[in-house]
């Protein structure tokens, strides 16, 4: 039953997402959030109702025949953390599963940005 609370499900109206892992996809627990394609499922699928079984990831991820719920792409993780619409991976990274290990725990570009800033200032005027 506790594996019932590690699923981050969010849907299109959500505006935060769990921080996305070098693990996403290939373990639930604290690895992401996951997109609910049916505002039904959501409702229905409360981490007090869900049954994890067995086959709890058929169950869920099924695509027969709209999937419940389901991964997000690289290229939304990417938009996530700012990279812009140009940005692709490198020729060499073409599962999805190395897409999603090369994006995890990745700060947003914007943070990334400040945090140089404030480094660069720093060493530019410290005696």
């Amino acid at each position: 039953a506790d594996r019932a609370w590690t699923l981050d499900i969010v849907d299109a109206d959500s505006t935060l997402t769990a921080c996305f892992t070098r693990s996403y996809g290939r373990f639930a627990r604290g690895t992401g959030s996951v997109l609910c394609l049916s505002h039904k499922a959501k409702q229905r699928d409360e981490p007090s109702h869900r049954q994890f079984t067995k086959d709890w990831r058929e169950h869920y991820f099924s695509s027969s025949p709209l999937p419940k719920i389901r991964y997000f792409t690289p290229r939304e993780i990417a938009n996530f953390l700012g990279f812009p619409p140009t940005f692709d991976m490198p020729e060499h990274i073409v599962s999805r599963r190395a897409q999603w290990a090369a994006l995890g725990n990745s700060l947003h570009i914007d943070a990334a940005a400040a945090i140089i800033q404030v480094a660069l200032l720093h060493y530019l005027t410290s005696p």
